[in-house]
C-alpha cells in the first residue's frame, strides 16, 4: 500500500516541527548559531582593532601635524621678531651717526653745510632699508634732507607726530611716528626719530629722523607667512598700525582697538619691556 506523503506508519500525517523545519534542519541551525557565537569576537576584533589603530594613528598624526605647525609658527615669529628688531636698530644706528656728525654745530651752521648734506646722502645710500634721513630745527622747519636738493626747500613739519614729540622731549629717547605718505615722493613710510642734543647733552628741540618704506616690511611678511590667510601687523603700543600684510586698501590712519585680544597681548608685552610679538586667530601682531 502506498503511504501518503509524510505518513508515520499509522496512516496519520506526521505534524511538522512547530518552527517549520525538520529535526535535521534544527541541528544545522544550532550548529550555525554555535559557530556565530564562537567567531563573533573574532569578527569584532577584526573590525574594531583596525578601526582603533586607524583612530590612534590619526590622533598621533594630528598631534604630529599640530607640533610641526606650532614649530613653524614659532620659527616665523622668530623671523618677524628679528626683522623688526634689526630694522629699528639700523635706524637708530643711523641717527647716532648723524648725532655725532653735527655735534658742536648750531642750527645755522647745520643748514648752511653742504658737507652735512653729503654725509646724510651717503649714509642713506649705504643703508638700503632707509628711505631718507632728515633734520628739523626747534621751530619744526626742515634744515637738511638726504633725498633732496641742497639747500632743501622750505617745509614745515610741525604736523608730524614724531616732530611734535621730539620738540617736547626731555630725554634722548626714540619715537616711531605713524605711517604717512612721504612729503616729497609720496611713498608710504614710517618715521623713526630722536631729539637733537645740544652742547649740554640734552634735547634742544630739534629732531633727527629717518624713514623706512612700509612695502619693505610687507614684502618680507609675505615671504614668511605660513598661509595665504595669515595676517601680520606691525603696531605701535597705542594701536596705530604701521605695516600690515596683506596690504590694506586704505593704509593710513588704521588702529587696533585696545579691547581686542591681540592688542591686550601687545600692551602686556610693552609693560614687560618686551619689544614685540602676539599671536591670535592666525594673526601675528608685532608691537613697536
Amino acid at each position: 500500500m502506498i503511504r501518503p506523503f509524510g505518513a508515520n506508519g499509522t496512516g496519520n500525517i506526521a505534524a511538522p516541527p512547530a518552527h517549520g523545519l525538520s529535526p535535521a534542519d534544527d541541528g544545522a541551525m544550532a550548529l550555525a548559531e554555535a559557530r556565530r557565537l564562537t567567531f563573533s569576537p573574532l569578527w569584532v576584533a577584526s573590525v574594531m582593532l583596525p578601526l582603533l589603530a586607524f583612530l590612534g594613528g590619526a590622533y598621533w598624526t594630528w598631534q604630529q601635524v599640530d607640533r610641526e605647525a606650532r614649530s613653524r609658527l614659532e620659527h616665523t615669529l622668530a623671523l618677524l621678531h628679528e626683522h623688526a628688531t634689526r630694522s629699528f636698530e639700523i635706524q637708530d644706528a643711523v641717527l647716532a651717526a648723524v648725532q655725532g656728525r653735527v655735534a658742536g654745530m648750531n642750527w645755522d651752521e647745520i643748514a648752511a653745510s653742504r658737507e652735512v648734506w653729503e654725509f646724510l646722502r651717503g649714509l642713506a645710500d649705504a643703508t638700503p632699508t632707509t628711505s631718507t634721513i632728515g633734520m628739523t630745527s626747534p621751530g619744526a622747519t626742515m634744515v637738511q634732507i638726504a633725498r633732496g636738493p641742497f639747500p632743501p626747500p622750505v617745509a614745515d613739519f610741525s604736523d608730524r607726530d614724531d616732530v611734535v614729540a621730539q620738540r617736547r622731549a626731555e630725554r634722548n629717547e626714540p619715537y616711531v611716528g605713524e605711517a604717512m605718505a612721504g612729503r616729497f615722493r609720496g611713498a608710504l613710510v614710517v618715521p623713526h626719530s630722536r631729539p637733537r642734543l645740544g652742547p649740554d647733552g640734552l634735547p634742544d628741540g630739534g629732531t633727527l629722523w629717518t624713514t623706512f618704506r612700509v612695502d619693505k616690511f610687507t614684502t618680507f611678511y609675505g615671504s614668511v607667512v605660513m598661509s595665504p590667510n595669515d595676517r601680520v601687523m606691525l603696531v605701535r603700543r597705542d594701536g596705530a598700525v604701521l605695516a600690515h600684510y596683506p596690504p590694506l586698501p586704505q593704509p593710513l590712519g588704521n588702529r587696533v582697538a585696545g579691547n581686542t585680544a591681540a592688542m591686550q597681548v601687545v600692551l602686556e608685552a610693552g609693560a614687560a619691556g618686551a619689544k614685540m610679538e602676539a599671536v591670535a586667530d592666525r594673526s601675528i601682531t608685532l608691537a613697536e
